[in-house]
């Protein structure tokens, strides 16, 4: 196996396997901890300072974004990854990235692709590489994204 395989996986799918994606930087956004929503306030005319009800706590989504390096063995095999991919963000729904090291998974939506840059010509390379930053969006921080998965009786696994 490669030891860039299994670390990154989207809906189950291995990021490098199946479109050559090495996550270079980015990680920490997983971690960050997301800005609280503003509680109800009053400001009494009759009382120092303000009331604020604090009976619970809100949290607003959060971007995240990850430094990507694409690395295909032509350009064939670049448009292919490229196109396979961008069709996987498409998709309707949020996305489940699972990060192997922090045994998490997180539901995100795809927001924006900041920066691209190509580190080989695509045409007439052997390789060919290029880095960007992805930006996806997780809409509910807070949630509990501990994996799940369904067995069936011979113990292979059930892909929904």
């Amino acid at each position: 196996m490669d030891s860039r395989s299994g670390k990154y996986y989207m809906d189950g799918i291995d990021l490098w396997n199946a479109y050559g994606f090495i996550v270079t930087s980015g990680i920490d956004d997983f971690l960050k901890f997301p800005e609280r929503k503003e509680s109800i306030t009053h400001d009494w005319l009759d009382r120092d300072g303000i009331d604020v009800d604090l009976t619970e706590t809100f949290l607003r989504e959060k971007d995240i974004s990850l430094n990507i390096a694409l690395i295909a063995n032509n350009e064939a095999d670049f448009w292919d990854k490229y196109e396979k991919f961008l069709n996987h963000l498409r998709r309707p729904g949020t996305r489940r990235l699972e990060v192997s090291h922090l045994a998490r998974s997180f539901f995100v939506f795809y927001k924006n692709c900041s920066s691209f840059t190509t580190l080989t010509t695509i045409r007439n390379e052997s390789k060919v590489a290029c880095r960007f930053t992805l930006v996806f969006t997780e809409k509910e921080p807070s949630i509990n994204t501990t994996n799940v998965y369904l067995n069936d009786e011979n113990g292979r696994f059930i892909i929904t």
